[in-house]
């Protein structure tokens, strides 16, 4: 669907504070179909505030969200669930359940809401887990797994338990060693080109946010201090910005 712009992610002048602290202050930008947003900033700027705002897990105190055409800060928890099959979101430590096989962990939700057979849901877990190369893994236990093997797993279980047109990621290279979190940036890239899933990536490892990005949010204390392109963002000349890229 979309909103008028054709954008799946807007905010606009979105302010938000919780615990009596103001954390984001006027922040508007867009996302667009088959786009990755990265965005940069010190600890505690408020980029992860974005991803649950982007989730409807907290409310702007002003300013305006559009999700796929919807303004989501009036809508009910039962109408934000239907938002939230949209979206998949991919949590800094992509943590599995221990107690259950790769299989598993990938078709949890599809097994929870019970609106597939179990043949449905073994065909889709085996296509998501080819396309990362793990469909050998199905039967394994994440305590067999690498760790860049792990955090693919997580992102094929975010992507297949929603029909999912945009990915959330909370620094998902974190931890990893530079050749795994290459692997990890081109399976975003992956989605994009090949399943036209739009993305937003918080993170502060900045060779994968030029790997992965198509645009680039900069946030310093709560404001937008940059948005654009990887080039733009390489000349940028603000002292904040140029804090990020060394």
């Amino acid at each position: 669907m979309g909103d008028v712009n054709g954008d799946l992610i807007t905010f606009e002048r979105v302010t938000c504070s919780y615990e009596n602290q103001q954390v984001l202050k006027e922040v508007s930008f867009r996302v667009a179909p088959r786009e990755t947003k990265v965005i940069i900033g010190a600890s505690g700027s408020g980029k992860t505030t974005v991803l649950r705002l982007i989730l409807g897990l907290l409310k702007p105190d002003e300013g305006r969200i559009m999700i796929d055409g919807q303004e989501i800060s009036g809508m009910t928890e039962e109408e934000l669930i239907g938002l939230r099959r949209k979206i998949g979101m991919v949590f800094q430590e992509g943590a599995l359940f221990d107690s259950m096989t790769v299989g598993e962990n990938v078709g949890y939700r599809l097994f929870e809401e019970g609106q597939l057979s179990e043949a449905e849901i073994e065909d889709r877990v085996r296509h998501l887990l080819g396309f990362v190369g793990l469909e050998e893994a199905i039967d394994m236990m994440p305590d067999e797994l690498s760790g860049g093997m792990k955090r693919r797993v997580a992102i094929m279980r975010a992507l297949g338990a929603v029909d999912a047109k945009m990915m959330l990621y909370d620094e998902p290279t974190t931890g990893l060693d530079p050749m795994t979190a290459r692997t990890i940036c081109d399976l975003i890239r992956k989605l994009r080109d090949a399943q036209g899933v739009s993305s937003v990536m918080v993170t502060h490892q900045m060779a994968d946010a030029f790997r992965v990005g198509d645009r680039f949010l900069a946030i310093h204390e709560g404001r937008v201090a940059f948005e654009g392109t990887a080039d733009e963002l390489r000349q940028c000349r603000d002292e904040h910005v140029r804090g990020f890229l060394v």
